[in-house]
């Protein structure tokens, strides 16, 4: 493309609106269709300089990414594309070809998309702010900008459909049964990928993506859009319905409908799992239901920053940060969020905000020690063979520290 300049991607002040998923990872690694933001870009432009995001993540992010430069200056006298970390790429990735004098680039509603010219200054994050007290020329461009974690769920039907377009990969590349009914065209099945008897995969109202070595148990019912991330297991008779994301290396069953699951995580058992998003190293325990309608039809809301706030969504399940268990017939109310390493258990509805590193459920809760909370990652991460690194573990220390007043505010002891 004949872009001009080196690309960043930057975390703006609005992060904050994405917790608790990002208190372990930056708002771009957050997985939305089949991609994660940052792959999506990736694969748009073919090149990423660098990022900017908040100091604590700095040391984790380059160990995720260390081809690229993180929050490191930009040259002087040199112009550069920042690209806002909550928006997706647009399908024409033209409009930022040839562009010349300095230009921000918004969306339809206003909401800052990219910048185009010098910047010479950077604190980690990038206040949009300062982007539009530059005062250039300003073009808008029709692009999805996120604005709220939920936003993710809403959407991830129609970016599941983009991403299987974008990568273009199809058919059928594995040994296939035939006891496996397959329905529909747009069915991707890669290599090392094992469909036990009697699966039944409906690609016809959605691109149905299996990654490599994928196995699916008999008698899984699949339904597209949906994604199957590398070497994950969907469970014996799972019901795997339309617009899910399950991401790399996680165990699958009972039932699962417009969710996320970003990758590590676990929902072996039988269970009602619906428009959620669950992040990493998440165990979901068995027979754990998340509502996701009120009785009433009406709109879904949430405690969000300590105030009650409507989502407008009329179907919205649980919000479930990294690390955290839930034991088994724990339930979730409609709109429920979950913060990092908690662990929830006992009878009833728990509150529907949870505070990270809290370990209870409806009659109280207290504080998930932090030395023990690493441990158990520690344990955890090592059966998946991943290392729990010095650098996640001064991250996971941080985010302990920077969520202690929301433990204080909701009585945790």
């Amino acid at each position: 493309m004949g872009r001009i300049g080196p690309v960043f991607i930057f975390e703006d002040e609005k992060y904050e609106n994405f917790l608790p998923l990002v208190w372990l990872r930056p708002v771009f690694d957050l997985r939305v269709g089949i991609l994660t933001i940052f792959e999506k870009w990736y694969k748009k432009l073919g090149e990423i300089e660098g990022v900017f995001l908040r100091s604590y993540l700095s040391k984790l992010v380059k160990e995720m990414y260390p081809e690229i430069r993180v929050n490191e200056g930009i040259r002087p006298g040199t112009k550069v594309l920042l690209i806002n970390g909550r928006t997706l790429p647009p399908e024409d990735i033209s409009v930022f070809d040839d562009v010349e004098e300095e230009t921000l680039f918004v969306s339809n509603k206003g909401e800052v998309v990219a910048f185009y010219g010098y910047f010479d200054e950077y604190e980690g994050i990038i206040d949009t702010g300062r982007l539009r007290e530059k005062e250039v020329k300003e073009l808008r461009i029709d692009v999805e900008v996120l604005n709220y974690l939920w936003d993710t769920i809403k959407i991830n039907g129609e970016e599941i459909i983009k991403d299987f377009n974008m990568i273009g990969n199809s058919g059928i590349h594995a040994p296939i049964s035939q006891k496996v009914a397959l329905l529909g065209n747009e069915i991707f099945v890669a290599e090392g990928v094992r469909l036990y008897p009697n699966v039944v995969i409906d690609a016809e109202e959605g691109p149905v993506y299996i990654d490599k070595n994928v196995t699916v148990l008999p008698n899984a019912f699949l339904k597209g859009p949906l994604y199957v991330g590398e070497g994950s297991i969907i469970k014996v008779g799972a019901k795997i319905y339309e617009d899910v994301s399950i991401g790399p290396v996680c165990k699958v069953g009972g039932e699962v409908e417009a969710t996320i699951i970003h990758s590590y995580s676990n929902k072996q058992h039988d269970g009602f799992l619906g428009h959620s998003y669950v992040g990493t190293w998440v165990n979901i325990g068995a027979d754990t239901n998340t509502s996701d309608l009120r009785n009433n039809y009406g709109s879904v809301k949430i405690i969000f920053k300590g105030e009650r706030f409507d989502t407008g969504m009329q179907f919205l399940g649980s919000m479930i940060g990294d690390h955290t268990k839930s034991g088994i017939n724990t339930m979730f109310n409609t709109g429920t969020i979950v913060g990092v390493f908690s662990n929830i258990f006992d009878a009833g509805f728990p509150p529907k905000f949870i505070p990270s590193f809290s370990w209870g459920g409806r009659h109280g809760f207290v504080t998930h020690e932090l030395e023990k909370a690493i441990a158990t990652a520690r344990r955890v991460m090592k059966r998946r063979k991943v290392e729990l690194s010095t650098n996640y573990e001064e991250v996971i220390r941080k985010v302990f520290e920077l969520t202690q007043k929301e433990r204080d505010e909701a009585g945790v002891s």
